[in-house]
């Protein structure tokens, strides 16, 4: 089978760095050709090309089976896919399209894509609930997933990775080590990393760590909003992802993110995965990736005591943070896998050409 993807531009998307799914798209064997809002395929031209005519652009998808769009999650929405499917009588795949596409400037152009979808795929609750009245037959609704073979391996070799990380941040190996990697920026970001800071200016009676691999636009005042705890307690790191991300997972012993208003980061579900237990503000996002009480605590937003009581508990009680590990690994393996979603979506993909 062989699929044109359309994404938005954005020079961080490249064929080694993609979204989960136009992986799970590689994993199932799909024979991709990748779009964007430019009209160029593979990474993201740097010209200034205009979209192309939608007969123009079926002549150079003549061979294709179905196109794929992501485009209904940001500003960019796909005017090529919906005049290329009529062209060629081919199905219209709309991935991860986002509520808040009802609530921006862009609502009637993301809305008449989707109505003109023949199928919807997503990840999100939210999502699932408010399209299924659009598209009652046509939507597929999955958890959240990653690929989970990276973590698995560096959790195998815990503690390789742990004493190499405790010899470079000079750490104690004894000390329970906590994970954020909460985006550094201007708005509810910060306002996480206020709820982080005073939860853990609870706590400093206890013996933890605070491992931070994050960046942002407003990093100086997220380190001035932590400098309220002790700063040898706290190491920084810039942003990880793949090999870097999965060693340094497999180190800590818990994963902490206030999620004030924001989406949860990407690693909530990778922490876990490595065998981190996660405590998360409660909210519906979080509520996809973290099953409270069995592979973490989700406490009231913005709510600093009761998520210095999650912490707490977990650090009071080892037996139950090997609980929660082990099931957090469980868990996300059984659930929340790229390898399952991949064979589900190329029988989707199937049943639809």
């Amino acid at each position: 089978m062989k699929a044109a993807y359309f994404h938005p531009r954005n020079p961080a998307y490249t064929t080694s760095v993609k979204t989960p799914m136009r992986a799970a798209l590689d994993k199932a064997g799909v024979n991709v050709a990748d779009v964007n809002d430019e009209g160029g395929h593979g990474d993201p031209p740097t010209g200034d090309n205009d979209i192309l005519a939608g007969s123009e652009m079926a002549g150079q998808f003549a061979d294709i089976d179905v196109w794929i769009s992501e485009a209904c999650a940001t500003g960019a929405t796909d005017q090529s896919g919906p005049s290329v499917c009529k062209e060629l009588g081919i199905p219209l795949v709309v991935v991860e399209p986002d509520t808040k596409i009802a609530a921006n400037d862009h609502r009637d152009d993301a809305l008449q894509i989707v109505g003109q979808a023949t199928h919807i795929v997503t990840t999100c609750s939210a999502t699932a609930r408010y399209f299924e009245k659009l598209v009652p037959d046509g939507l597929t609704h999955w958890s959240p997933f990653i690929d989970v073979d990276p973590f698995r391996a560096a959790h195998k070799v815990r503690e390789l990775h742990k004493s190499s990380l405790a010899s470079k941040l000079r750490l104690p190996e004894t000390s329970p080590w906590l994970l954020t990697d909460g985006l550094m920026a201007a708005g509810d970001s910060l306002q996480s990393y206020e709820v982080l800071a005073v939860s853990l200016s609870r706590l400093v009676s206890m013996e933890w760590k605070l491992i931070v691999v994050a960046s942002g636009n407003a990093m100086a005042e997220a380190k001035e909003l932590l400098r309220r705890l002790p700063q040898d307690r706290i190491r920084y790191g810039g942003p990880m992802a793949g090999p870097d991300l999965a060693a340094v997972c497999a180190s800590c012993d818990m994963y902490v993110w206030p999620t004030v208003g924001d989406a949860p980061p990407g690693s909530l579900l990778e922490a876990q995965a490595s065998g981190l237990p996660a405590i998360a503000g409660r909210k519906e996002s979080t509520q996809d990736r973290v099953v409270d009480g069995r592979t973490g605590r989700l406490t009231p937003l913005c709510n600093a005591e009761s998520f210095a009581s999650a912490i707490s508990f977990l650090l009071r009680h080892p037996d139950f943070m090997r609980s929660f590990s082990d099931d957090a690994r469980d868990t996300v393996y059984a659930q929340h896998n790229l390898d399952t979603v991949a064979v589900r979506l190329s029988e989707v993909l199937s049943d639809l050409c």
